[in-house]
């Protein structure tokens, strides 16, 4: 059965439109990283609210970014994605549906740690189908489990143009959120409630893109990638001092 919120709303509301003001301006400017805030941040406010608002949110901000720069969209790479995201979605769902909730916490904290790690010292990799297959699966599996779909496309893409990664990356979390809540929603693991919780996270989402828009083109790629795995370790080292006290 889904876990069920304890925390007040309304502290909930005001503390997640922080979180998601902040992990859509650093998404939206440096391309990565929404989840890999999110997640953790969201996890210490209330474990309940991982990986649902994450999800529901994540496919609100990727419609957003996908319209903002659709033509830089490779279509050829998306049809190799989407049949490996499904199977890595559907082996997830399993995964989740095994989660003990007095693990959630160390499973969403190591994950995200796991993937700062692997984004950091990850050699390039040459894009073709062969990684987009490994990567779209690892995508799969870790955004349904944890709501972390991010890292597998970053390690992927990471070497490729802006404008491409952010609008490629978009479209095909598109699928994949919508594939994972789904598979949730299956096995539930997600409920109206988280829904209807993540919509109000609304005006901080789009307060957080609307300035990214303004600080895109003022504020390095490298920065902001900095400035994303600089805060997703602290939150995600929280989440794991916090799961294991």
């Amino acid at each position: 059965m889904e876990m069920m919120v304890t925390t007040d709303l309304a502290t909930i509301i005001i503390l997640g439109n922080l979180v998601i003001f902040a992990a859509s301006l650093l998404q939206a400017v440096a391309g990565f990283g929404f989840a890999m805030i999110a997640i953790p941040c969201m996890a210490l406010i209330d474990i309940s609210l991982v990986p649902g608002v994450s999800l529901v949110t994540g496919l609100i901000i990727s419609v957003v970014m996908y319209f903002d720069e659709r033509d830089e969209v490779d279509w050829r790479e998306i049809r190799i994605l989407v049949p490996v995201v499904i199977i890595g979605t559907v082996i997830g769902a399993g995964l989740a549906l095994m989660l003990p909730l007095h693990l959630a916490g160390m499973v969403f904290s190591s994950a995200i740690l796991i993937a700062i790690v692997a984004t950091i010292f990850t050699p390039p990799v040459a894009l073709n189908g062969w990684t987009l297959g490994a990567g779209g699966m690892a995508a799969g599996i870790m955004g349904t489990v944890s709501g972390l779909h991010g890292p597998p496309m970053a390690i992927v893409y990471q070497h490729q143009a802006p404008a491409k990664i952010r609008a490629t990356i978009a479209a095909i979390f598109i699928f994949a959120n919508i594939f994972s809540i789904t598979a949730l929603f299956a096995v539930a693991k997600i409920s109206l409630t988280i829904v209807t919780i993540a919509l109000g996270f609304l005006p901080g989402l789009g307060l957080g893109l609307m300035l990214a828009r303004r600080l895109r083109h003022l504020v390095s790629r490298k920065l902001a990638r900095a400035m994303v795995l600089t805060l997703a370790s602290l939150s995600a080292f929280l989440l794991l001092q916090q799961s294991l006290s």
